[in-house]
């Protein structure tokens, strides 16, 4: 069949030529026409390769609308979008990431620690948190690894954090002393006995290692300060302030009472002493009975405080001036016997009781 416009082949039924582009009426398959197309093809068909582009109409074309188009893929990228973040929020649901933050990179010797308090997870409410390893001794100086394990607590898959802990000592040891140390006059003043110091690294320290300044006379009756220093392994420095108390409880007095008699000695009995008192100065004198007795007043320096001795100097006078030291020990009271050292030992005695 050919165009009635531009006398060139076309199909049979085609509305539009496509040579020429102009509708072809009356190109409707008759009768004849459907019996021909029943019938073989027996002639071969030529399809033009080309046509007039300048006779070509776009009346019956449809052009897709592209705002339309646009919308649909708008729509399409929500969709993927909306499935992506809800994929990935069930995910983060199943797999959330754990902030995990050290709260402290040192320990102080000696403590106890619960590894658990030195980190800090946000959100922890959601995570179930232990330690997996840790080589941690407070006991020890040094730089430790404590590794945790961190799983949420909707999934069983966890995440390792280690961190690096530095165990330090910087805690001075601890004197334990009183505020005050008591002695009579006399005494024999031993600050170590009354102290002990430990340590938190150290452990007990020996209180021989404890240094004391000040220096208290316990000759006097008084109040002495004094400070103790101790250092630990670590160089820490401890300091403790205490009082030393010397007291006073002699009553010279009191101790006289009880000398003032005439006493003979119980190995050599012909051998006697006399003690007596002339104003406010105290007089003794040793010699044989019936003989002369030579002697001179003495001075009571030191009087225990239970007035049961005593130490002084006697200004003994005879063919020439000394001075001597003397000690007397009363020991029972009430025995009537005593014992007296008069620069050459300890001699006993007891009261005389003849004319």
């Amino acid at each position: 069949m050919k165009c009635p416009f531009c006398a060139k082949d076309i199909f049979p039924g085609m509305r539009f030529c496509p040579h020429c582009g102009k509708l072809v009426t009356g190109n409707t398959t008759s009768a004849h026409s459907e019996e021909q197309l029943a019938e073989p093809v027996t002639q071969p068909i030529t399809v033009p390769l080309s046509f007039d582009k300048s006779t070509l109409s776009f009346q019956d074309i449809t052009i897709p609308d592209k705002k339309k188009q646009r919308n649909m893929i708008l729509i399409i990228v929500a969709i993927i979008v909306l499935l992506a973040g809800a994929a990935a929020a069930y995910f983060l649901l199943l797999h959330p990431k754990a902030e995990v933050t050290q709260i402290t990179k040192t320990i102080e010797a000696g403590a106890e620690i619960d590894p658990l308090t030195l980190i800090a997870v946000k959100n922890s409410e959601n995570f179930d948190v232990t330690v997996k390893s840790s080589d941690l001794n407070t006991k020890r100086l040094g730089d430790y690894t404590i590794v945790y394990m961190v799983t949420p607590k909707k999934n069983t898959d966890g995440q390792e954090h280690a961190f690096v802990f530095t165990v330090q000592d910087t805690t001075p040891p601890q004197i334990n002393a009183p505020a005050t140390i008591s002695i009579l006059k006399d005494q024999k003043l031993n600050v170590i006995a009354n102290i002990t110091v430990t340590d938190n690294l150290d452990g007990i320290i020996d209180p021989a290692t404890v240094a004391i300044s000040g220096n208290p006379d316990t000759t006097k009756k008084g109040t002495y300060p004094i400070t103790l220093f101790v250092y630990d392994q670590a160089g820490n420095k401890a300091t403790a302030e205490i009082s030393v108390i010397v007291e006073d409880k002699s009553d010279p007095v009191a101790f006289f009472k009880q000398i003032n008699y005439n006493w003979e000695f119980v190995d050599e009995l012909e051998k006697m002493i006399v003690i007596r008192k002339e104003g406010n100065t105290y007089y003794m004198y040793t010699g044989y009975k019936e003989s002369h007795c030579p002697g001179g007043a003495f001075v009571l320096e030191h009087i225990s405080p239970d007035n049961l001795t005593a130490t002084g100097t006697w200004m003994y006078v005879d063919k020439e001036y000394k001075e001597i030291p003397i000690k007397f020990d009363l020991g029972k009271p009430g025995d009537g016997k005593m014992k007296v050292d008069l620069g050459s030992g300890w001699r006993e005695v007891r009261i005389y009781k003849g004319n």
